[in-house]
């Protein structure tokens, strides 16, 4: 049997055994009352529009088109935007052309009928701006819709009849969306202005690329005070909604987004950093112009981390199904780098641990941490190019001595006995005897190859302490770097190095020997660095 397509569109004109409807014929005579006529769409093509292509909806609450090419096809009823229990009309100054986009870098799947907004002189297309919703989103009708809706039966000729699509990629649209048309039908909400009538919930956003070297004004969203923002990708039209949520407040309730969440959805990954550290995150910007964007902020969470979603748990979560397949359509990450992202875990006594959002990640000597002081035993993983390990650090604890009411050092030690004896006189208990109290504060630290003496010629990694601060409500990200404060106290003489493992020769019990492969990761991820920067050089 021949698909829907399968006529060739100049058959269809040539046809003449179909009448063409009576509203494409013009009034013959003013006695006669008839309904307006439709508007005959000559071209989608933006190279070709002419100053007869003009269309002026401006305040219709609908208008009915018609292609030329398809003259047996039904005529398509254009609707602007519904609320509640009826339509809006298209906004003033809807004056403009109907016209195919898709971007120069995007999959044709991507493709769009929207409305530009210009003056008659079609010279003037360029600068005009698409025709947008009353909550900000583009005005479109997107090519999965159009290949599956039989209302679409005369768009999809005319596209086909310019080449502004093929057949072959309508038949993949249709395919893609077929098989859960009725276990996953779209809702009401998700269907734009050329959509049925009937009460709706808020559409979901369309994210249209996380590429911020692409992004542009269209792709600026307002989240300000939403609770949950749903979210959809046009490349994976069959997959679910993406629920979007900021924080939750000891487990229990949502936290809305913060005043001023106003900004970009985008892929964020350090430039040194191994795909598996990859995250979607939201930069807040003062404007829609994405030239805004180097000087925006990426939005905290309420302790001062950054907001954001980690590949490990897009790999691993049903509900991001269709942010998956959207970063493998723009080749953001690969389809490997995700199955290794699912299939990272490590033991922790009788449970399995997979690194998530929450997750503390490193890849490099010297990334900076922090830690609270006293710690628990504290918990991050060592990620590289094509692999991970959990690694578990000693609690650490501190103590003040004061040397005067001005002066004093502040010691930090590890529970590992060994850490405990002093450099300088080699015994235990150096601090015995002196005036000392607890030390409540954080501690940055980082991890580093030892360059201690007594490591020479082996590949040991060392917990240094950059800094003590007393504590306050200050910035958990672990790639925050503080600036010199009044309250960071003086590391001159301090114990430093509160734990060491040597990856070739790990201790035969205890958990340090465990530790060894995930710390010889960083020694891995050095060597690789070194590689891709020699063969730079030689460029």
């Amino acid at each position: 049997m021949q698909k829907w397509w399968a006529f060739a569109p100049k058959e269809l004109v040539r046809r003449g055994k179909h009448r063409i409807p009576m509203s494409d014929i013009p009034a013959p005579a003013p006695t006669v009352l008839r309904k307006r006529s439709a508007l005959h769409l000559r071209t989608l093509d933006p190279t070709r529009l002419h100053s007869e292509d003009i269309a002026d909806i401006a305040g219709r609450v609908s208008r009915t088109v018609h292609f030329p090419v398809a003259p047996e096809e039904p005529t398509l009823e254009m609707h602007y935007f519904y609320s509640g229990s009826r339509n809006i009309p298209f906004p003033p100054d809807s004056q403009g052309f109907f016209y195919w986009h898709i971007d120069p870098d995007a999959p044709p799947a991507s493709g769009q009928l929207r409305f530009r907004t210009a003056s008659s002189d079609s010279a003037t297309f360029s600068s005009g701006c698409d025709l947008q919703l009353p909550d900000g989103r583009i005005w479109n009708i997107p090519l999965f819709r159009i290949a599956r809706a039989t209302k679409y039966s005369g768009l999809r000729a005319h596209l086909l009849c310019e080449e502004l699509v093929t057949a072959r990629l309508l038949d993949t649209a249709m395919k893609n969306s077929a098989p859960s048309q009725r276990e996953h039908r779209i809702p009401e909400s998700d269907i734009p202005a050329t959509a049925a009538a009937g009460p709706r919930r808020r559409s979901p956003l369309l994210l249209r690329t996380l590429d911020r070297t692409r992004l542009d004004v269209y792709d600026f969203v307002d989240i300000t005070g939403k609770m949950t923002r749903n979210a959809r990708f046009p490349v994976a039209p069959e997959e679910p909604r993406l629920q979007l949520r900021y924080f939750k407040s000891g487990g229990r309730n949502n936290i809305p987004f913060p005043p001023n969440t106003r900004g970009f959805f985008y892929w964020h990954l350090e430039p040194d950093a191994p795909p598996l550290a990859g995250q979607l995150r939201f930069r807040t910007t003062t404007s829609s112009d994405p030239d805004t964007f180097p000087t925006g902020r990426d939005l905290q969470l309420p302790d001062g981390r950054i907001w954001c979603i980690s590949l490990f748990d897009i790999a691993r979560i049903s509900q991001y199904s269709g942010l998956r397949v959207h970063l493998v359509s723009e080749e953001l990450v690969t389809a490997e780098v995700l199955d290794t992202g699912l299939h990272v875990s490590a033991s922790s006594g009788a449970r399995i641990c997979h690194p998530s959002t929450e997750s503390l990640l490193i890849w490099k000597f010297g990334q900076r941490f922090l830690v609270d002081l006293p710690s628990a035993c504290m918990a991050c993983w060592i990620i590289g190019s094509s692999a991970a390990g959990r690694l578990r650090l000693p609690p650490l604890s501190s103590v003040c001595v004061r040397e005067s009411e001005s002066t004093g050092m502040c010691y930090v030690m590890s529970e590992s006995p060994g850490s405990r004896i002093s450099p300088q006189t080699g015994t235990h208990d150096f601090l015995k005897g002196v005036d000392r109290r607890p030390f409540t504060g954080q501690a940055l630290v980082q991890l580093e190859r030892s360059t201690l003496p007594e490591h020479k010629g082996t590949r040991t990694v060392v917990l240094r302490i950059l800094k003590v601060m007393t504590k306050s409500d200050g910035c958990y990200d672990a790639s925050w770097t503080p600036e010199s404060q009044e309250n960071g106290l003086d590391m001159t003489g301090i114990h430093q190095h509160a734990w060491s493992v040597n990856v070739d020769r790990p201790p035969r019990k205890g958990s340090l020997g465990s530790l060894a492969k995930a710390l010889s990761i960083l020694f891995d991820n050095e060597a690789l660095q070194g590689r891709q920067d020699r063969q730079r050089a030689k460029l």
